[in-house]
C-alpha cells in the first residue's frame, strides 16, 4: 500500500473549473479546441495500440501453443490454423510430432515457455504478475501507482502472457488484458495530458479497460458494459462515451487486421440456428444455479489457497511456476478436452451439432455416456487446476477463460444429459415440442450459458456477461436464458452476500480501496477516527515543512483558529470540504467516494476539531476497533519527523 499515492479529485476537478473560467473570461476558443482535440487524439491512439497488442499476443499465443504438437512444414512460423486454411478435410501441410516423441516435446516445451514467463516477470516487472483488475480498481478510486502502470510492466506483461497460456496453465489471457490496456491508456496519458491532470488520466484508463475486454472477447458493447460494471468508481457519461470511442478503434483494428483469416475479431464465432424449448427452463435454471455455488466456492477456495501458497512459496517464484506446469501437463495431456488450449476446447463444446454428426468430438450420438464421462473428469480436473493456479505463481494470469472453460465443460454435460432423456423418452408429453429426438435440442447452447454462468458467479457482473453472449452467438433468440441463467447466478451469489473475486482480491492483498455501496450500518462517527488538531504553527515555519514533508494538503487557520482555506499542491483552496463531528461513517464514505476529497476537516462553528484523510477512513474501515487516541499519537509522532502524514496547521 505504500506505493500508492492518493489523489485529490476534488481539488483536481477544483483546478479545471478554475482553467475553464479563465478560458471563458478570457473568450479564447482555440484552447477549448486543442483540449477537446488532445482528449479524441489520446482515445484513438490508445484504441489503436491496444488492438495491436491484441493481435500480436494472439498470434504468438496461437502458435507458441500449437509448436507443442506440431508445426507447419511451408512455415515454421505459422500456426495450425493459418497453416491449414483453405483446407476442407485434413492437412498435409501440418505435421505433428512422432507420437513416442509427443508427449515429452509437449512436456518440455511448456516448461520451458513457463520458465521464461516467471523469469522475466521476477526479474524485470513483478507488478505484471497477476490479472492486475483489483489494482486498476484501487487506481481508478484515486489510489495512484506509477509502478504498476508502468512501461516496464506493460512491455514485460506482452512478452509473458503469451508464453503463460502456451505453458498450458489453467489460467487465461482476457484478465491480463485489461492490465496492459490500462498500462497503454497510462502511457499515452502522461505524454498527452499534463501530469496533475488526474481526471482524464482516469478517463482514459478506463476506457483503455474497456477495449481491452473487447479485443479479448471480440464484444465493444461488452467492454464497455465491463468498465461500467467492473472498473468504474463512479458512473460518468463522459467516461462512458470515451470507452465507446476506444472500444471501436481497438475493434475496428483487430478486424482490419483479421489475424484469423475468418473476418471475425475472436478465434471462433458460433452462430445457432436451432431454438429452445419451454421443458429447458429447469435445465437452465439448474445451470444458473451452479453458477452461482461453483462460482462461490472457487473465490473462497482460491483464496484460501493463496494464502497458503504466498506462506510457503512465496520466495520460490520459478520453482512454483515449473512445478504447477509439471503436474498440468502431465494430468491434462491425455484427455481432449483439457490437453488443447481452453479457447479452442470452448470452441469444441459451444459446437452445434448437425444430424447425424459424428465426425466432431461432442456430436457422437451412439456414445453419449462416454462423452459425459470424459467432460466429467475434464470438468473436475480443470476446477482443482484453476483452484491451484490463479493468483499462484508470479505470471500473468487471468480468470476470465478458465471459469468459462469449467462452465462450458458443465454446461455441455448438462445439454448431453438432456439429450439423452429425450431420446430415452422421445414419446413423453415432457418432449412432445420436439419433431425430432436426436436432434431437438443444442448442447452446444448449453455449453455456452454455462460458461456465461459461472463467469457472472465468479467475477460478479451481470449485464457484461449477457451482452458478450449475444455477440458471441448473434442469436438473438437466446437472450432470454442467457438473462435466465445469469440472474438466477446472481441471486445464488446473493445469497452468500459475498463479492466478485476482485473485490475479494483487494481485501486479501490489503490494497487502497472505499468500497462506494456498504449494506451494513455503521455505528462510528467522524470525532472517533479523525486527527485531531492540536499543534498550530506560524507561515514562517509552514514554508520549511513544505519542503521537508511529502504531505502536500494543509489547512489554513486564523488567530482565533476558525477553518478559512486549505493548500492543495501550493494551491489555496477558500472553500475545503468539512464535516461535523457527529457525523457518522457512512455518509463520511459517502463524501469521499462521491467527491473524492484528499482531506476533510472537522468543524465545530467554524472552528476546527482535526482532520479526516482517506487513509484514515480506510484504516477505521478495515480495522473497526481502532479508535482516535491511537491516530492521535501516530499524528504525534509523525509531526516529529515532519513527513509521512500531516504536519502541524499553520495560521494566517
Amino acid at each position: 500500500m505504500d506505493e500508492y499515492v492518493t489523489i485529490d479529485w476534488a481539488a483536481d476537478d477544483e483546478r479545471v473549473n478554475r482553467e475553464k473560467l479563465n478560458r471563458l473570461y478570457s473568450g479564447v476558443t482555440k484552447t477549448n479546441l486543442r483540449q477537446a482535440a488532445r482528449s479524441w487524439i489520446a482515445l484513438a491512439l490508445a484504441g489503436l495500440l491496444v488492438g495491436i497488442i491484441a493481435v500480436v499476443i494472439s498470434q504468438a499465443t496461437s502458435l507458441l501453443v500449437d509448436l507443442r504438437d506440431g508445426h507447419c512444414r511451408s512455415a515454421w512460423y505459422l500456426n495450425e490454423s493459418l497453416c491449414c486454411l483453405g483446407e476442407l478435410e485434413g492437412c498435409d501441410n501440418w505435421a505433428p510430432h512422432a507420437w513416442y516423441f509427443s508427449f515429452f516435446i509437449y512436456l518440455g516445451l511448456s516448461l520451458f515457455f513457463i520458465t521464461i514467463a516467471s523469469f522475466l516477470v521476477c526479474t524485470l516487472a513483478p507488478t505484471a504478475a497477476g490479472s492486475g483488475i483489483s489494482e486498476i480498481k484501487c487506481i481508478v478510486s484515486g489510489f495512484y501507482s506509477k509502478k504498476f502502470l508502468s512501461w516496464q510492466t506493460l512491455v514485460t506483461k506482452t512478452l509473458a502472457l503469451p508464453l503463460t497460456i502456451a505453458a498450458g496453465m489453467s489460467v487465461g489471457k482476457e484478465g491480463p488484458s485489461v492490465h496492459y490496456a490500462a498500462c497503454v491508456g497510462n502511457f499515452i496519458s502522461t505524454k498527452i495530458f499534463r501530469p496533475e491532470d488526474y481526471r482524464r488520466q482516469s478517463d482514459l484508463i478506463v476506457a483503455c479497460c474497456a477495449a481491452g475486454v473487447a479485443v479479448a472477447f471480440g464484444s465493444p458493447i461488452g467492454g464497455v458494459l465491463f468498465a461500467l460494471e467492473e472498473i468504474m468508481y463512479e458512473l460518468r457519461l463522459t467516461t462512458l462515451w470515451h470507452a465507446y470511442f476506444c472500444c471501436l478503434i481497438a475493434t475496428s483494428v483487430v478486424k482490419l487486421l483479421n489475424p484469423y483469416r475468418t473476418g471475425h475479431v475472436v478465434l471462433f464465432k458460433v452462430e445457432y440456428d436451432r431454438m429452445w424449448h419451454a421443458f429447458e427452463l429447469p435445465f437452465f435454471a439448474i445451470i444458473g444455479i451452479f453458477g452461482g455455488i461453483v462460482g462461490q466456492l472457487i473465490i473462497n477456495l482460491n483464496l484460501r489457497v493463496s494464502s497458503l501458497r504466498k506462506k510457503y512459496w512465496g520466495k520460490w517464484c520459478i520453482t512454483e511456476a515449473f512445478v504447477l506446469v509439471l503436474f498440468t501437463s502431465i494430468i491434462c495431456y491425455f484427455n481432449m478436452y483439457l490437453h488443447i488450449d481452453m479457447t479452442k476446447s470452448m470452441q469444441i463444446l459451444f459446437h452445434e451439432c448437425e444430424h447425424g454428426e459424428e465426425s466432431h468430438p461432442s456430436c457422437d450420438g451412439s456414445n453419449k455416456g462416454g462423452i459425459m464421462l470424459s467432460l466429467a473428469y475434464a470438468f473436475v480436473v480443470r476446477l482443482a487446476l484453476l483452484l491451484v493456479s490463479y493468483g499462484a505463481a508470479k505470471v500473468p494470469a487471468g480468470i476470465f477463460v478458465p471459469s468459462m472453460a469449467i462452465g462450458a465443460l458443465f454446461g455441455r454435460l448438462v445439454g448431453i444429459f438432456v439429450w439423452s432423456l429425450i431420446s430415452k423418452f422421445p414419446n413423453s408429453n415432457i418432449f412432445s415440442s420436439c419433431d425430432d429426438a436426436d436432434n431437438c435440442i443444442n448442447p452446444g447452447a448449453y455449453a455456452l450459458l454455462g460458461a456465461g454462468a459461472l463467469l457472472a458467479g465468479v467475477m460478479h457482473i451481470t449485464l457484461t456477461v449477457v451482452v458478450i453472449i449475444f455477440e458471441l452467438t448473434g442469436a438473438l433468440h437466446y437472450i432470454i436464458p442467457a438473462m435466465l441463467v445469469v440472474g438466477t447466478t446472481r441471486i445464488i451469489s446473493a445469497l452468500y452476500k459475498g463479492e466478485g473475486i476482485a473485490d475479494m482480491a483487494i481485501k486479501r492483498n490489503h490494497l487502497p480501496f472505499i468500497e462506494p455501496d456498504v449494506d451494513e450500518a455503521e455505528t462510528k462517527i467522524a470525532a472517533d477516527i479523525m486527527v485531531k488538531a492540536e499543534n498550530v504553527v506560524s507561515i514562517g515555519v509552514h514554508d520549511s515543512l513544505l519542503v521537508s514533508s511529502e504531505f502536500k494538503t494543509y489547512p489554513v487557520l486564523d488567530r482565533n483558529r476558525e477553518l478559512v482555506g486549505s493548500v492543495v499542491d501550493n494551491r489555496v483552496i477558500k472553500a475545503p470540504i468539512t464535516v461535523s463531528a457527529d457525523m457518522n461513517l457512512a455518509t463520511l464514505r459517502s463524501i469521499f467516494v462521491s467527491l473524492g476529497p484528499h482531506t476533510v476537516y472537522v468543524t465545530e462553528n467554524g472552528y476546527l476539531l482535526g482532520l479526516i484523510t482517506r487513509n484514515d477512513l480506510l484504516r477505521a474501515i478495515r480495522e473497526p476497533d481502532v479508535i482516535h487516541t491511537n491516530l492521535e499519537m501516530d499524528w504525534g509522532t509523525k509531526i516529529q519527523h515532519f513527513c509521512e502524514s500531516i504536519p502541524r496547521i499553520p495560521f494566517a
